[in-house]
């Protein structure tokens, strides 16, 4: 059995949060065998210098590292490339999943909030991107594909379009193309799903989503959380009158 690399089991306490403090990190851990595989004793130090969800600069990383900047520089950008770090300009938070309704089944209700509208999303920012959708990508890279759209479907947006355009995982589109992927989804019965990871009212992508294949709704329904993937509107439907008519699906 291989020795457990100590740089890569500290950046897994670190990953893991405050769970990630008392969290028994061995070779079966998987976040030490997700990150063994790809992750650098060096890059491994940058990782840990710059801490969990805080906007580190180069030059910090440098100076608490003891390595160059022109270093620091390489290895911050394949551990972007790889997902350990996200790359932006500016300061960012946050935490989780929401489902976001279509919007012009909301459009009549006095209740609805900016937050739970996508043209509130679209009108916020200004630097867009789109990529395929890695959930049922990935599915069908293991021959369990669900045969909904996956080119072109996943929306970033502000900071996340950034990273997504600067590391070459997606392409830049304009506000009106994103919509436009929104209205497509829709009519094949797409889901929206916003990262709820950010501040309120922020958001880095709109994602259109099947529970076929979603990880984050696959998950959700698999350990009965279904808190982190809700919706703030979920439909009442009287079961005992339920004649299986779907109209309920269209609503």
């Amino acid at each position: 059995m291989a020795e457990l690399r100590p740089k890569i089991v500290k950046l897994c306490h670190i990953v893991g949060g405050l769970t990630g403090l008392v969290n028994k990190i061995d070779e079966n851990a998987p976040e030490y065998y997700s990150l063994a595989g790809i992750v650098t004793d060096d890059e491994a130090d940058v990782a840990i210098a710059a801490g969990l969800r805080k906007e580190r600069s180069t030059a910090y990383l440098a100076k608490k590292t003891g390595k160059s900047m022109e270093e620091v520089d390489r290895l911050a950008q394949h551990l972007a490339w790889i997902g350990v770090f996200r790359w932006t300009v500016d300061e960012a938070t946050g935490e989780l999943m929401r489902v976001v309704p279509v919007e012009s089944a909301i459009r009549d209700n006095p209740a609805a909030t900016d937050h739970e509208k996508l043209s509130y999303y679209l009108s916020k920012y200004s630097t867009f991107s789109v990529s395929p959708c890695s959930c049922r990508a990935s599915r069908t890279s293991i021959n369990d594909g669900c045969g909904h759209l996956a080119e072109e479907m996943c929306i970033q947006m502000g900071k996340g379009a950034e990273h997504y355009i600067r590391t070459g995982r997606a392409r830049a589109i304009t506000r009106e193309e994103a919509l436009e992927i929104i209205e497509r989804a829709e009519e094949n019965g797409l889901m929206h799903d916003i990262p709820n990871i950010e501040e309120a009212g922020e958001s880095a992508a709109i994602c259109n989503c099947c529970a076929c294949a979603c990880f984050g709704l696959r998950v959700g329904l698999m350990f009965g959380a279904r808190d982190a993937i809700r919706s703030n509107y979920v439909a009442e439907i009287d079961e005992a009158k339920c004649v299986a008519c779907a109209q309920c699906v269209e609503v």
